[in-house]
């Protein structure tokens, strides 16, 4: 599928959705699904069910995901409502517990009264929320907070220097076992992989 990369635009959190919904209903989708970027549990099947939602049932016209702390991870909307974007979203209390209740009145307000509800999840603010990242994504919490490291290093003929750089590199590491180093040879002719080997 293609990808199309565009700036955000507006004040807050609302407007730059709205703004991105309004686009997207103008170069002529007929729905539109925003996701948060910080949801490990989100899948396919919800992001799917959502879209059925919406294109399949002409009485549906927003979904909405409900996040554990009171605001929400995604919302779809039908092209039905586009005229309504730019309401939809105003008087938001944005990172408050009140996001998810205030969005819902907001919609009903304006008439969008058939809305689906998709499954609880949990996003990720702090880092009192990096087990929910642990469970969905299988990995720890150590893993999270201290990243690995690609060091890339292009040579070319250049074997005298080769082994005393990687043994340099790994000596002065944080954590040598979390460093990874990736040799990318231009066809050398001084035998740079008997080096390599004798160092894995």
């Amino acid at each position: 599928p293609m990808s199309i990369h565009r700036p955000q635009v507006g004040e807050d959190l609302g407007a730059r959705m709205a703004n991105a919904i309004d686009v997207a209903f103008t170069e002529g989708a007929q729905t539109v699904i925003v996701v948060g970027s910080d949801i490990p549990g989100i899948s396919t099947r919800i992001i799917r069910n959502a879209f059925n939602q919406l294109e399949n049932n002409s009485k549906t016209d927003l979904v909405i995901g409900p996040a554990e702390d009171g605001g929400y991870y995604a919302i779809g909307l039908s092209i039905r409502v586009h005229n309504k974007i730019g309401k939809l979203f105003e008087g938001i209390e944005w990172g408050t517990e009140r996001v998810f209740q205030q969005q819902m009145t907001a919609a009903e307000k304006l008439g969008i009264t058939q809305t689906m509800v998709l499954t609880k999840l949990n996003d990720v603010d702090t880092e009192v929320d990096l087990p929910h990242v642990e469970k969905h994504l299988n990995i720890t919490k150590s893993d999270i907070l201290q990243p690995y490291w690609s060091i890339v290093i292009p040579i070319l003929n250049e074997s005298k220097s080769l082994e005393s750089s990687i043994r340099h590199l790994v000596k002065n590491a944080d954590s040598p076992e979390r460093l990874e180093i990736i040799i990318v040879d231009g066809r050398s002719n001084d035998n740079p992989t008997e080096i390599i080997e004798r160092l894995k």
